[in-house]
């Protein structure tokens, strides 16, 4: 999950439809679990709003049954750091999510995770990580980021093709209008041409 991890905590290999699967959800305050979990879920059943306080103060478990059959438990845990809790309650929360067999034999949540890690959230042999996510938020923001800003200069391209385009339109008009002018202007002089031609045959003609 987001800059967190998920603890699948049965580990029998049964078929699809039989088995049914926990998830705990685990990481710092604000990185989304409650947002996760509800993805999961397909519904909003853990309350969940951005911020850099916790919404999530207790363990909260709800379910859910897959279109194969799978029944799916998703457990959100309070934030790790959270300021508005003590370590110490919000670590013994999240134990309680995975047993009391750790507190018996006196192993850590890290401890637990170390040990057996399902291959998934092995991520190649390194830990997933606030760094990883982080990391990966800022490239689909680079990715966002630069699509925009490409949307944005082929809107301005275009744009501008099409005020090009209009202005050649109205230039093209503009010349032609200027065209016809010119050629009445030839054709009227043509005629004051020929009727003082005539006028001066008449003339001419008149003295003789």
């Amino acid at each position: 999950m987001m800059g967190g991890r998920v603890i699948d905590v049965n580990s029998k290999p049964t078929s699809p439809s039989n088995i049914e699967r926990t998830l705990v959800l685990v990481g710092r305050t604000g990185n989304g679990k409650s947002a996760t979990a509800n993805s999961i879920l397909g519904r909003r059943a853990f309350k969940s709003r951005p911020g850099s306080s916790g919404v999530t103060k207790t363990c909260e478990m709800q379910r859910t049954k897959l279109k194969d059959g799978q029944v799916v438990n998703v457990i959100d845990t309070p934030g790790l750091f959270d300021s508005s809790a003590g370590a110490e309650f919000v670590s013994k929360e999240i134990v309680k999510c995975i047993g009391d067999e750790l507190e018996h034999n006196d192993e850590t949540l890290e401890d637990y995770l170390g040990r057996e890690c399902p291959k998934p959230l092995k991520n190649g042999g390194q830990p997933y990580t606030d760094e990883i996510f982080a990391g990966l938020k800022e490239g689909l923001l680079n990715y966002v980021i630069n699509k925009l800003r490409l949307e944005q200069r082929l809107a301005e391209e275009q744009t501008a093709r099409l005020k090009a385009e209009e202005a050649a339109q109205l230039a093209q008009g503009k010349s032609n209008d200027e065209i016809c002018k010119i050629r009445k202007d030839v054709e009227s002089a043509q005629r004051e041409t020929a009727e003082l031609r005539e006028e001066y045959e008449n003339s001419w003609c008149a003295i003789l």
